[in-house]
């Protein structure tokens, strides 16, 4: 029998038999004990080995930390590469960094689909630290649990209107995890916003088709967060307009020099890395049901009063 990877036995752990044909995970599951279900999965010590040769190396200290550096980084290109051509993808472009990684573009070795994928260091996530300015940040976001929790949203149940971008896969390399999802789109609503407001203060877009086409989005928005919310017991805990990435979010151009916004517009929510799915049970025996029921009859027969 052929040893699975710790991504394999993570997501095989979780869901049953497989990544594809599974069984939906139970609700009453929550996202933080599944991770720690897991966890000594995760444990992982990596040890990176550079070879220098003697015959390049300086005669100062600077000189050898410099060859150092540079052999560090092509090992870890190498191993990236190698990584990814044996999980049948290649790299394209990077599209950000992330809290422990980056997100980048890539492509089947074929070259028939593309898709996104997240990278995340395995000692910063062990560490469950940040490197930001030089200095060490403690993060939660987990990979892991992004993994288990996209797989149970996108492959065990289907989404509204596919307003998510879909789990493809979750495996490993020696430094790094790699999260393969779909590619969601060409564009996140923050970077969209920053253009239509150029476009308006230029006078090429209309304020009135963009009034539309913000109520269109955020219509899709809250069609998504109460599917999450009400049938999944899940929430994303970190949706902001850099989470929202947009399909078809083409603005046109006209004859006259004025442009409109591409109709088949469509938002898809991405990362997961601090979504929870929680216990409605233990939701309501901790009597915060009660407690927001009393407070929507409070509001229900009594405006709101700033001094108050």
């Amino acid at each position: 029998t052929k040893k699975m990877s710790i991504a394999q036995q993570i997501i095989a752990g979780v869901t049953g038999t497989g990544i594809v044909d599974s069984p939906p995970i139970n609700h009453s599951d929550n996202g933080r004990n599944l991770a720690n279900k897991y966890k000594h999965a995760a444990a992982v010590n990596v040890k990176v080995k550079t070879k220098v040769s003697k015959a390049h190396q300086g005669n100062t200290a600077l000189g050898i930390l410099s060859l150092n550096n540079i052999a560090e980084s092509e090992d870890e290109y190498s191993l990236e590469r190698k990584c990814l051509t044996e999980n049948g993808y290649r790299k394209t472009k990077k599209i950000c960094d992330t809290l422990q990684g980056e997100l980048f573009e890539a492509t089947t070795l074929d070259g028939h689909n593309t898709v996104m994928i997240k990278k995340t260091d395995k000692t910063l996530h062990n560490k469950r630290i940040s490197i930001q300015q030089g200095m060490s940040i403690v993060v939660e976001e987990n990979i892991i649990k992004e993994a288990i929790v996209l797989h149970h949203l996108t492959v065990d149940n289907k989404p509204t209107s596919d307003y998510i971008a879909k789990f493809i896969r979750f495996f490993e390399g020696d430094t790094a995890f790699y999260l393969v999802m779909e590619k969601a789109g060409n564009t996140n609503l923050a970077d969209f916003s920053k253009q239509a407001h150029k476009y308006i203060d230029e006078k090429k877009l209309k304020l009135k088709e963009w009034k539309k086409i913000v109520k269109y989005l955020f219509w899709q928005c809250a069609v998504i967060v109460y599917w999450l919310h009400h049938d999944m017991n899940c929430c994303h805990l970190d949706l902001n307009l850099e989470n929202i990435v947009l399909l078809n979010g083409n603005f046109i151009a006209q004859s006259d020099g004025s442009v409109t916004i591409d109709p088949n517009i469509k938002i898809k929510l991405v990362d997961f890395g601090l979504a929870e799915v929680f216990n409605s049970e233990q939701l309501l025996s901790s009597g915060l049901s009660d407690s927001l029921s009393k407070v929507k009859e409070q509001s229900d027969h009594k405006s709101y009063d700033s001094d108050e």
